[in-house]
């Protein structure tokens, strides 16, 4: 009898331990879901106020426009002189009121500009300068001396152009294979550097008249010129060379490969696409490779940093 009590009081507290995993289970599953719904009305509340922020944007959009004392303002620009950088830029504004007497005035970078009407639309081309940021922040009308000003604050006529999209872009490939050992003083690495320097240009025939004069890669030693080599051309978008060469590195410095286009029109096009450094921990160095460049006018100027 004893026995069977035993056995029963066993049976259920191993029926109670089935109980509570079955508990335990169901209450982690409860856990999850509350998680899963916790997660999902997040998402909701951000899209929503995502929307809201949106929705009101439009709303203070509409109203300056509503406010505004002009129904629309935008520049068109013509095409631009390769050699000299210069383009026909025009300034447009339309008055949502006016008269044969309505004067309209710009201010670009500071300067007062009148516009001259042109059936309803009031217009001003300047002689622009590419590498220049033409900043318009407000528009003046004055009707029989009466003034009135808008701050362009649904309208933008500012106007700039980024150089990188008008000079041809050049990538290059450094196909190689390099070895590299320390001299016995510790002083000096000695790295050989073999394979070829491929050189692709992505140059759009219709937009870009751009001509390349020439291509060399230029080699400095810790900012000492060591080597120059001219690339060959081998047509209109792809220039080559084949590199054996060793060089004597102090420790700690750079050897420095630079790609230094020529362009007929004057400009000079400047990347460094490898740096190696010798250290004295690191038998065959890695390249940094720099995926960065300039480019200088006619009189060596930069005009164009990549990195800005």
């Amino acid at each position: 009898m004893k026995d069977n009590k035993i056995k029963l009081m066993i049976i259920l507290a191993f029926a109670l331990q089935i109980f509570i995993i079955i508990q335990v289970i169901w209450l982690d599953s409860d856990v999850e879901r509350l998680k899963k719904q916790l997660l999902s009305h997040h998402t909701q509340l951000e899209n929503q106020s995502v929307e809201i922020k949106n929705d009101i944007r439009q709303i203070k959009q509409e109203i300056a426009k509503a406010s505004s004392i002009i129904r629309d303002a935008y520049t068109e620009s013509g095409e631009i002189d390769i050699k000299t950088l210069q383009f026909p830029l025009t300034f447009c504004v339309i008055p949502k009121e006016y008269t044969e007497n309505t004067k309209v005035f710009i201010y670009v970078n500071g300067e007062e500009i009148e516009l001259k009407n042109e059936q309803g639309t009031f217009k001003k081309t300047i002689n622009a300068d590419a590498r220049e940021y033409y900043d318009v922040k407000k528009v003046s009308i004055e009707n029989n001396g009466l003034f009135q000003n808008d701050d362009l604050k649904y309208a933008n006529l500012s106007y700039n152009i980024k150089l990188d999209q008008i000079f041809p872009q050049i990538n290059v490939i450094f196909g190689y294979s390099s070895e590299s050992e320390r001299f016995s003083n510790e002083e000096k690495t000695t790295i050989r550097y073999s394979g070829d320097i491929d050189v692709y240009l992505n140059v759009d025939v219709e937009t870009n008249n751009y001509k390349i004069k020439k291509i060399a890669c230029i080699i400095t030693n810790d900012g000492e010129i060591a080597k120059t080599i001219p690339l060959r051309k081998i047509n209109e978008d792809f220039f080559t060379e084949y590199i054996n060469q060793s060089f004597e590195v102090d420790t700690n410095k750079n050897l420095e490969f630079k790609l230094v286009a020529e362009l007929e029109e004057g400009y000079v096009y400047e990347s460094v696409f490898e740096r190696f450094k010798a250290t004295l921990d690191n038998k065959h160095p890695e390249p940094e490779y720099k995926d960065f460049y300039i480019i200088k006018d006619k009189d060596g100027k930069i005009i164009y940093d990549s990195k800005e």
